[in-house]
């Protein structure tokens, strides 16, 4: 039995992921267009690293914005990327998942 639901999860896995980095480019794309990417303003180390106390700070003002328009995909899609700057995948997920359901809500 396990031989035959172990392939059908992975298949499912897989396609889970691959439909959520879809969306997520897409909506990438969406906002490059509308000249709204978050711009790279990290301090980094001299490895190349991105300084914490910087990606903190980006991060402050990323949440900050996000609890003022809650319901903004845009502000949720920076936030994703200043959690995953901040090195929390798990929540830069979530925020990234956040942002495309209010994307596919709003159309």
């Amino acid at each position: 039995m396990a031989v035959l639901i172990l392939p059908v999860i992975g298949v499912w896995f897989l396609w889970k992921n691959t439909a959520f980095v879809r969306d997520a480019n897409r909506l990438a794309a969406l906002l490059d267009a509308e000249g709204g990417l978050p711009v790279d303003e990290l301090e980094r180390l001299p490895s190349g690293r991105v300084d914490r106390d910087s990606a903190d700070a980006v991060f402050a003002r990323r949440k900050a914005e996000t609890e003022d328009a809650p319901d903004d995909w845009r502000s949720w899609f920076r936030l994703a990327v200043a959690y995953h700057d901040a090195r929390d995948t798990p929540r830069a997920r979530k925020a990234m998942q956040r942002a495309i359901t209010l994307h596919r809500a709003a159309r």
